[in-house]
């Protein structure tokens, strides 16, 4: 997938977003490798996403894609990243999230 392409990904995202989305799943496991644009273009859409209160989980970041985000040294880019190996350990972690939003709103 090419960058112009994920950034209009993450663009309809972002318009989901603002229609009443609670939290978003971003599944990379198909991607091999990171570059800089894209990994520019997703850690962009997760931070405005952040901005409107919307959880974000990472899932099935490869072997190549952390390798590849290591050797662009964003290894600091990452700590706030919540991430799972599978999608379904993503899912219970951003319903957690969720749960710990909803409480804390009332």
């Amino acid at each position: 997938m090419s960058p112009e392409t994920q950034d209009s990904d993450f663009t309809a995202v972002l318009e989901h977003a603002s229609h009443g989305m609670e939290g978003v799943v971003t599944e990379f496991f198909p991607r091999v490798v990171f570059d800089s644009s894209v990994f520019t273009i997703v850690q962009n859409a997760v931070g405005a996403l952040g901005v409107m209160g919307i959880p974000v989980v990472w899932v099935g970041l490869s072997p190549g894609v952390v390798c590849s985000i290591l050797d662009l040294g964003l290894e600091s880019e990452l700590r706030a990243v919540r991430s799972a190996c599978t999608l379904d350990e993503g899912l219970a972690l951003l319903e957690r999230d969720l749960r710990k939003k909803q409480r804390w709103s009332v």
